[in-house]
């Protein structure tokens, strides 16, 4: 996760943001600030560094994985493993709670056991379904409920107020 200056919402975005998660994720000001509400909520809520930004790290990892052109499958397959020990395998670093969606970890590991080695396509979309759960997961209230609290404070920047759509 790199480092940016937060920008200050329009009404438009904040709205986009509070119809939908993947909409907030999409976009570039709505991912940002959701990590940063979740690095602050993280340290309100008194929680392990990393409890809840390891879901949005996760997205940005399979987002990077997806838009990556790798000049083989064995090259592929290695970063997707890489992900998959990272976020889902059982004894991860960054272990993933998918909710009710922990079935999907068994489906994306039996994916990557599967040999290709001439289609690098097959593989770019083998964390769809787990991208799937940990959006339904955060949509359900995963990570304390906290997509809800920062869709309830969600404001547009307002000029006079110069009031932004972070975390009031």
């Amino acid at each position: 996760m790199t480092s940016t200056t937060l920008q200050n919402p329009t009404r438009q975005q904040c709205d986009q943001w509070q119809i939908s998660l993947n909409k907030a994720l999409e976009d570039p000001d709505g991912f940002q600030n959701f990590y940063a509400f979740l690095k602050s909520f993280e340290e309100y809520k008194g929680v392990t560094e990393g409890e809840y930004t390891r879901y949005l790290d996760f997205w940005s990892d399979c987002q990077i994985f997806k838009n990556t052109k790798f000049d083989n499958y064995s090259e592929a397959k290695q970063s997707a493993l890489q992900i998959f020990n990272t976020y889902l395998n059982t004894r991860a670093e960054k272990k993933l709670d998918l909710g009710g969606y922990d079935h999907i970890v068994p489906k994306t590991r039996e994916l990557l056991q599967v040999e290709n080695s001439e289609d690098v396509s097959s593989l770019l979309n083998v964390f769809d379904e787990a991208l799937s759960g940990m959006r339904q997961n955060l949509n359900e209230g995963g990570c304390g409920g906290a997509y809800d609290k920062w869709k309830i404070h969600l404001q547009p920047k307002d000029k006079k107020k110069n009031k932004s759509c972070r975390l009031l």
